[in-house]
């Protein structure tokens, strides 16, 4: 029996040690959690390769000389004004037709090219310089006499036909004031549209 009480003893004892370090006795009681890192899988987008593909441009391959020619003088004398002006907006046209140069300076002519007279001119003034300009272009590209004396009158008297187009719709009391206006342009690019003019070329 006196071999018992040292057992007694250090058992008392080693549960002293372990309670006080367990917050036992104190009213509290100390627990440690196991650490556990959870770690949830990211999710991976898949893999998209994306190729884009440039539209291959159509070469801009200019027709026969004799077939630019009737093109462009039924651009100018064989369609009324309004139907120019459709053609000349109409992007899949201009598109299929990329030889034209349909580039203009509006109306630089030089009397009234500031007046509101030459506002109303603007679409005949448009066709004007796609005449002289293609007529230009094509002679330029195929060394043909097709910019002549006889083509510019031409194209002039489309220019004075379209201005007065423009009259028509006027009443009584503003269609001369239009008409006088039109001749006016006429005159000048009759007299200075020439071959070599900086501003009407």
């Amino acid at each position: 029996m006196g071999s018992r009480w040292p057992r007694a003893l250090a058992a008392l004892l080693a549960l002293l040690i372990v309670g006080s370090a367990c917050g036992i006795f104190n009213g509290t009681t100390t627990t440690t959690a196991p650490s556990i890192t959870a770690t949830s899988p990211t999710p991976t987008e898949p893999s998209v390769t994306t190729t884009t593909t440039e539209p291959t441009a159509i070469p801009c391959v200019a027709p026969d000389v004799v077939l630019q020619i009737g093109d462009v003088t039924s651009l100018i004398s064989n369609r009324l004004i309004g139907e120019y002006q459709t053609v000349r907006h109409d992007d899949l046209f201009v598109t299929e037709n990329c030889w034209y140069d349909w580039t203009t300076d509006d109306c630089s002519v030089p009397v009234g090219g500031t007046t509101q007279i030459a506002v109303d001119f603007e679409h005949p003034c448009h066709r004007h310089d796609f005449g002289y300009r293609n007529y230009k272009r094509i002679e330029t590209d195929h060394g043909q006499d097709v910019w002549n004396e006889v083509q510019k009158l031409v194209v002039d008297d489309q220019f004075l036909e379209d201005t007065r187009s423009v009259c028509a719709p006027r009443s009584l009391v503003a269609r001369p004031v239009c008409l006088a206006w039109s001749q006016i342009f006429y005159w000048a690019v009759r007299l200075f549209g020439g071959f070599d003019d900086a501003l009407l070329n």
